[in-house]
């Protein structure tokens, strides 16, 4: 994802957008939540999500980067 989130932060770059509308659906959604973070300072006026779906975020074999569960109380 964050290769797609690179070429956005590209494409915007080079057509100089500002105060732009990012719209995503389903993962889509978490690619524009991921650009608005990382790059969309000064760029983005406006986020939509449309049934937008979460990547897995649980840390993992196949996510080792992910965040950790909490470990239980008990």
């Amino acid at each position: 994802m964050d290769n797609y989130v690179a070429d956005i932060a590209e494409l915007t770059a080079a057509l100089n957008l500002k105060d732009a509308i990012h719209i995503g659906h389903s993962t889509g959604g978490s690619e524009v939540v991921r650009y608005v973070a990382k790059h969309g300072k000064g760029r983005v006026a406006k986020a939509v999500l449309i049934s937008a779906v979460a990547p897995i975020m649980i840390q993992n074999e196949s996510n080792p980067e992910g965040v950790p569960l909490p470990k239980s109380p008990v």
